[in-house]
């Protein structure tokens, strides 16, 4: 939490990535979109979110920017 919010103020994006493995696929998804969106309520006031949650295969992600 503290080093995106250090890489935000810098300038820089932050690409937040959760994997999952084995039968966490099928019973975690909602607990990685409720961390996801404690952090994203977190940093907002120095970031805007890019892309929402997101899932590729096994891996949910979202990808933040620093606010201008």
């Amino acid at each position: 939490m503290r080093q995106a919010q250090n890489f935000l103020s810098r300038g820089d994006k932050v690409k937040v990535m959760i994997q999952f493995k084995g039968r966490e696929l099928a019973g975690m998804k909602d607990l990685a979109i409720e961390m996801v969106e404690k952090l994203v309520a977190q940093v907002e006031d120095v970031a805007t979110v890019e892309s929402m949650p997101a899932m590729t295969g096994n891996t949910m992600f979202v990808l933040l920017a620093p606010k201008k």
